[in-house]
């Protein structure tokens, strides 16, 4: 049986679990006495993708979607609209792109292509957030302002203060 280089052997099977973990849990991680025996190979050299390394991101999953039985067509004209997009954005465009995707395949996905028309109808890349944010708050003025007020309390509040 071959074995993967980064496996721990297990009587006659190989396992290995990848794990990711935030930076300020890292330390407990490594130390926990748990673990103590296994062993880790650690990827700290991942750095952020480059813009023009997005197109296989947008196009890979429609390819494999298709070859898997399921067409899915994206449009060049879309394609080449969010890898200008994506190199405008101020911080990490990658967040942003998958969202802008998962909702255009979300609302218009079903007829097998994601054309540019159907993103400009979206709003683009600018309006996703947005419009995401519209989609999961409550329609009724009293809970809605409730919730603002938890997102406002949980987010702004943490930035901003010294507590």
């Amino acid at each position: 049986m071959d074995r993967h280089p980064n496996s721990t052997q297990l009587g006659t099977r190989s396992l290995v679990i990848p794990v990711a973990i935030r930076t300020d849990r890292y330390e407990a991680l490594q130390t926990a006495p748990e673990l103590a025996g296994i062993r880790s190979i650690i990827f700290d050299e991942l750095k952020p993708m480059k813009v023009y390394e997005f197109k296989q991101l947008i196009e890979g999953p429609a390819k494999r979607s298709t070859d898997g039985g399921r067409r899915l067509v994206v449009d060049e004209r879309l394609v080449s609209r969010l890898l200008a997009e994506s190199s405008e954005q101020a911080v990490d465009a990658l967040p942003m792109l998958a969202l802008a995707l998962a909702r255009l395949y979300a609302d218009y996905g079903a007829d097998g292509d994601l054309t540019l028309e159907e993103y400009e109808a979206m709003g683009g890349m600018s309006r996703v957030v947005t419009s995401e944010i519209e989609r999961v708050l409550a329609s009724d003025p009293t809970a809605r302002q409730s919730q603002l007020e938890l997102l406002h309390a949980a987010f702004i509040h943490s930035v901003v203060s010294d507590d």
